[in-house]
């Protein structure tokens, strides 16, 4: 099963949900997540950092070997690499039948074929520190490691900046949902916009931990924020990666060292 896996991240695809963990590749559950079992049939790189579904394809993406898709519901995968020239993928999002990869060194990539090709996205897209990937309706959100927050509402032909009225320009975690956007900061705390990313005000009222947001999980165009809570493997988590639904418990280990943190898993 899943336990005792540092879980990075999650996707649903139908019935069946993928969890991506740190060393030991994906596994999914076809009952709402009571069992797992592994599936990493033709997955060679194990440290799953990002996955996402779009249509019959899910996709992960994967620290030091780029991006895998599955048309099986992850029974077997393949390397998706043909125009992807980045191997650490931090982000994946779909809108439509678009798949966006970010990376950070060298910035988004854009399949509309399914993962078979990928283009590196240039006009005013992010070129590279891209740390989040968010998606509601058309429009998709980019999160950088302190270049800002950037949108594009044309499936990724050009980008602009959305972070007016945010303080620093690290963001660690998004969420989206309707005309919601939620993007947590490692030191600046919570943000939210209403308006689809074109201003933003502090959103601290109830939150006891300062300055310090890690993570944020996204619900039907709501964000919880997350802080020091602990999962029910025991740990404590100080970053979190939500897949589609509502959230129903955590699944937290230490994630490696690096500039960005750790890790959780929420699942619905």
């Amino acid at each position: 099963g899943l336990a005792n896996h540092n879980v990075q991240s999650l996707a649903v695809n139908g019935s069946t949900a993928l969890a991506g963990t740190w060393g030991s590749g994906v596994y999914s559950s076809s009952d709402g997540g009571t069992t797992w079992v592994e599936s990493n049939k033709g997955l060679s790189a194990v440290r799953t950092y990002s996955m996402t579904g779009n249509g019959a394809a899910v996709f992960a993406g994967t620290l030091g070997g780029g991006v895998y898709a599955s048309t099986d519901n992850g029974a077997t995968w393949t390397k998706s690499m043909l125009g992807l020239t980045q191997t650490n993928v931090y982000g994946l999002a779909a809108v439509g039948s678009a798949t966006f990869a970010g990376t950070w060194e060298g910035g988004i990539f854009r399949s509309m074929d399914n993962g078979a090709t990928w283009t590196r996205l240039t006009q005013g897209a992010p070129g590279s520190s891209v740390t989040a990937l968010a998606a509601t309706g058309g429009t998709l959100y980019a999160g950088t490691g302190g270049i800002g927050l950037y949108m594009s509402a044309d499936n990724g032909n050009t980008w602009s900046h959305a972070d007016s009225g945010i303080a620093t320009l690290s963001v660690q975690a998004l969420a989206a949902g309707g005309s919601s956007v939620y993007a947590a900061q490692y030191f600046g705390g919570l943000y939210a916009s209403t308006d689809g990313g074109k201003s933003w005000t502090r959103s601290r009222t109830g939150l006891t931990h300062g300055e310090r947001q890690y993570c944020l999980c996204g619900n039907r165009g709501r964000a919880l924020p997350l802080h020091r809570q602990r999962g029910v493997m025991g740990k404590v988590h100080e970053r979190a990666s939500c897949g589609r639904g509502a959230v129903a418990h955590l699944l937290c280990r230490p994630h490696h060292r690096g500039h960005l943190g750790r890790r959780c898993l929420c699942l619905a």
